[in-house]
């Protein structure tokens, strides 16, 4: 969506193509001026036919394509003679760049903390790092607090959909903490059980809890707050670009792997597998952070100086676009 809207302020039309209906992503789409369609796997020659597209921006979801790779390597051996082709690919072992063997597109993007690595595709054709990370534009307009000496506020957000349930985990830890407030995010795809759960925490606590339901965006809640503790994927990218000193708990081995990466910056501090961490760990490690100003002005620094927000123009300047 942020490349999307990168190419309307270019002048560029944008349509969506998922692989099947999902209503809520529909509505999203539509809901940000664009127009969605469904288009099976097997029939990708039918729509670039009739679309006539420019380009073609791939941002498959991971473990879906992993679960059945020849349908996403065929589409893309069909599209790439027609038109330019941009994919988005995950990180690590299973990423799209290191299968061998692959249809090769014309761009691969991976914007992530300790790229490049392996890779099959050839040089030049990758865009690694987080430099090319594309930084919604409500974060590059929001204003940066900067570091107090004293934490008033801390966030809890582990994602719009929270599939481990982290949150009531990680509030809980948190609410002993000296600061004046605890915002945390009930994410849109919460399950219900996972959204009760945290409400119910936090009504107990409501002269210092704020629960944010389902934002469109978190960018004017970074720029209020002293410290997050997060369980999600690209989010820590938004809150290093917002300066915000974060503790991280990953949520598998693979996601382990990317957040050790991301902390070998300086912008994250990591804290281990959720299933292995407990409340007293977070707690304490949350509690070592707020006492420690300079600390977490190192890490503000390094967040800062890690994403730019330029990262959705390289990509177009890149692929011509």
């Amino acid at each position: 969506m942020v490349v999307a809207n990168a190419l309307r302020d270019r002048g560029r039309p944008v349509r969506f193509i998922l692989p099947r209906r999902r209503d809520a992503a529909h509505r999203w789409i539509e809901h940000q001026g664009f127009s969605a369609s469904v288009a099976a796997w097997g029939a990708p020659a039918d729509w670039v036919r009739t679309i006539e597209p420019e380009a073609v921006i791939y941002d498959p979801i991971h473990s879906y394509w992993l679960e059945n790779p020849a349908a996403l390597l065929d589409e893309i051996a069909v599209v790439r003679p027609s038109t330019r082709t941009v994919l988005f690919d995950g990180y690590g072992a299973q990423s799209y760049r290191r299968q061998p063997r692959v249809p090769e597109p014309d761009i691969v993007i991976a914007p992530y903390a300790g790229e490049p690595g392996l890779c099959h595709i050839a040089p030049g054709r990758v865009l690694a790092g987080p430099a090319y990370f594309p930084l919604a534009a409500p974060f590059l307009n929001a204003a940066r607090r900067g570091v107090r000496a004293d934490v008033e506020r801390v966030l809890v957000t582990c994602g719009g959909g929270d599939p481990r349930a982290a949150t009531p985990k990680i509030l809980k830890a948190v609410l002993g903490l000296p600061c004046k407030r605890i915002d945390v995010v009930v994410g849109a795809a919460f399950s219900e059980e996972n959204r009760d759960r945290t409400n119910a925490i936090a009504a107990k606590h409501k002269d210092r809890v704020a629960v944010i339901d389902a934002p469109a965006s978190l960018a004017d809640t970074m720029s209020r707050i002293d410290l997050c503790v997060c369980a999600n994927g690209l989010t820590k990218y938004e809150l290093a670009a917002m300066g915000v000193p974060t503790l991280a708990l990953s949520l598998s081995p693979a996601h382990h792997e990317t957040n050790l990466a991301f902390a070998d910056t300086g912008a994250l501090s990591v804290l281990g597998l959720l299933d292995g961490v407990g409340g007293a760990q977070i707690a304490d490690a949350a509690a070592a952070l707020i006492s420690n100003p300079d600390r977490r002005a190192r890490m503000s620094a390094a967040g800062a100086a890690l994403i730019d927000g330029l990262g959705a123009r390289r990509i177009l300047d890149e692929a011509g676009l």
